[in-house]
């Protein structure tokens, strides 16, 4: 009687161990992560009008395929309507493709969790602004060919000297001197020009290498005329 007893008590003990050790097996996979769905619809952020024929891409989680893409899209209808699967967990950057249009970053007022499906977001998207002009030489004459660059300037501290921060648009001038740049974002501009129609190294317009900026500011959808260097 006495040895059944102490067989159960191995059998138990053994099936206890077993059952931890498959447990922290499991533990241990790692969970693959399917991403966040999201549900919206695309809109004119002046006449908040459904904009149809509108690319939506985000980031999307990895996958197996290390070939996928490393963003997932969708093409809007006549309804401006979109659906995103497999998006990455976290605040979530939208991107618009739609000619006329800024292109953003448009960012997720929350963050998105792994598995969540988040419906009815709105993406107002603004209508771009577009600067236009003419680069002339010292003596007023029309110079073709030159390459024209615009960037929003930001303030450096401590002398409050001004830089941009970054290439927003570019252009080389036609036979004319004529040049327009668009797909711009309401804001205050550095636009500048090079005689040679090769972008500085910095890719900034106010690079030493270019030639004197002029700055210009630009109201959502504006066409901004006249803006001569």
């Amino acid at each position: 009687m006495k040895g059944m007893k102490d067989m159960k008590k191995i059998f138990m003990t053994v099936t206890l161990l077993v059952l931890v050790d498959l447990g922290f097996l499991f533990a241990q996979e790692p969970r693959s992560s399917q991403g966040a769905t999201i549900t919206g619809q695309i809109v004119d952020a002046r006449t908040f009008q459904p904009l149809r024929g509108a690319i939506v891409r985000t980031a999307r989680v990895a996958g197996d395929n290390p070939d996928a893409p490393r963003n997932v899209g969708f093409r809007t209808g006549e309804d401006g309507k979109f659906i995103l699967r497999g998006v990455l967990p976290g605040i979530v950057d939208f991107y618009v493709a739609k000619s006329g249009y800024t292109s953003g970053p448009f960012a997720s007022v929350r963050p998105a969790a792994d598995g969540e499906r988040i419906e009815n977001v709105v993406l107002t998207i603004p209508p771009a602004a577009w600067i236009s002009g003419r680069v002339t030489d010292e003596s007023g004459q029309p110079m073709a060919g030159a390459r024209v660059i615009t960037g929003k300037p930001v303030q450096l501290d401590p002398k409050n000297q001004r830089t941009s921060s970054g290439l927003a648009g570019a252009n080389v001038t036609d036979d004319d001197g004529q040049y327009w740049i668009g797909g711009l974002s309401a804001g205050e501009y550095v636009v500048t020009a090079s005689p040679y129609g090769q972008l500085p190294p910095t890719q900034s317009p106010t690079d030493p290498s270019f030639g004197q900026p002029i700055t210009v500011k630009l109201d959502v959808g504006e066409e901004k005329l006249g803006a001569d260097v």
